[in-house]
C-alpha cells in the first residue's frame, strides 16, 4: 500500500468509528449492513485490511452512516473539530 492508500485507510477508520459509534451502531451490524463479512468493520477500523475498500463498499458505508464521502475520507474529523475551536 502506498502513502497516500495509507493516508486514505487512517482517515477511513478514524473517522468510520467515530460515525459509526455517534450513529450506536456495532461494528458486526454495519458490517451486514454493507453487505460484507461480519468482522469487515473491525478490519477496517484497526487498519487490517490488506487494501482500500471498494469505492461502492465506501459508498454504502457513507450512506448507511448518513455522512458524505468527504467526511469518511479526507481530514480526520477529531483534528478538524479541534482546529474550529
Amino acid at each position: 500500500m502506498d502513502k497516500s492508500d495509507l493516508e486514505l485507510m487512517t482517515n477511513l477508520a478514524r473517522n468510520v468509528a467515530i460515525y459509526r459509534t455517534k450513529a450506536k451502531l456495532t461494528a458486526k451490524k454495519l458490517s451486514r449492513m454493507v453487505g460484507k463479512p461480519p468482522d469487515f468493520i473491525d478490519k477496517l477500523e484497526q487498519l487490517e485490511l490488506k487494501q482500500v475498500p471498494a469505492l461502492y463498499v465506501i459508498i454504502a458505508i457513507s450512506f448507511v452512516l448518513k455522512v458524505g464521502l468527504d467526511e469518511l475520507t479526507k481530514e480526520n474529523y477529531i483534528d478538524s473539530l479541534l482546529q474550529e475551536a
